[in-house]
């Protein structure tokens, strides 16, 4: 059951993400920021679900070596997530893989969920093994939903990546996260080693505390409406990608001052 929402107003808490919006052109909607495929692979965090429903976060490092294995993950995370757990001298025959929409769509629109539940049902029915995965900017800029294929083997994800239209997507294995790509055109980029973490399940926009985020702008002028609604894409975006263990993505009110 969802806990009560707090009183409003309340101030802005000192953690909680602060969100801009850009002003949009002309029969345009209002954007988040994307970042380039590079800058998503090097500093992108990444999420993976299990059957379960528990997860685990992936936070690239920035230093990067090629074929240098991760570091050992605790055995409750590695259990957790099926995943590789042992730094080995060749990579594990069957990585988990990360697949994505294509990320030159607004996030959190209508095309973006349809392209993400697309994505999800033809998986589905190939009958993959699949769970949930989400890609977030430590800064919480944006955030993506996407899915976690396991037990699938190079080649065999090629052929489904075909079938999906992906021109890239990503390769978790024993020696960090990886960009793969159907013509091989990024097979220069080196293997991201990743830290493993326990997910801090409450809001999103507060780097997973767990309380409540305080809604920004509200209806007095033309850029407080904005803003507001800027916010609650915002909101929207992280909350679909990543959840909150606080409000489960229920309605928010606008504040009552300014």
């Amino acid at each position: 059951m969802n806990r009560p929402l707090p009183p409003f107003p309340r101030p802005i808490p000192a953690d909680q993400v602060h969100v801009g919006y850009v002003r949009p052109a002309p029969g345009q909607g209002e954007l988040a920021p994307r970042p380039t495929l590079v800058e998503s692979y090097r500093l992108g965090n990444l999420r993976v679900w299990s059957d379960a429903g528990q997860a685990v976060d992936l936070l690239p490092r920035v230093e990067t070596e090629p074929n240098l294995p991760m570091t050992q993950p605790s055995p409750s995370t590695a259990e957790l997530v099926e995943a590789p757990s042992r730094p080995t001298a060749e990579p594990v025959e069957a990585p988990i893989h990360l697949v994505f929409p294509a990320n030159t769509l607004s996030p959190c629109s209508d095309k973006e969920a349809e392209a993400h539940q697309w994505l999800r049902t033809v998986v589905e029915n190939r009958g993959v093994d699949w769970t949930r995965a989400a890609r977030w900017s430590p800064s919480l800029d944006w955030a993506q939903p996407g899915v976690a294929i396991r037990g699938l083997d190079e080649d065999a994800m090629l052929l489904l990546a075909v079938e999906l239209g992906l021109d890239v997507w990503l390769r978790w294995d024993d020696f960090g996260v990886r960009v793969r790509s159907g013509d091989e055109t990024l097979a220069w980029l080196p293997a991201a080693r990743v830290s493993l973490r326990e997910v801090r399940p409450g809001c999103p926009l507060r780097s997973g505390v767990d309380d409540f985020c305080t809604p920004w702008g509200g209806p007095w002028t033309g850029q407080s409406r904005a803003a507001w609604v800027m916010w609650q894409r915002h909101r929207r975006m992280l909350v679909t990608a990543l959840g909150c263990g606080v409000c489960h993505g229920g309605e928010v009110h606008q504040r009552s001052i300014g």
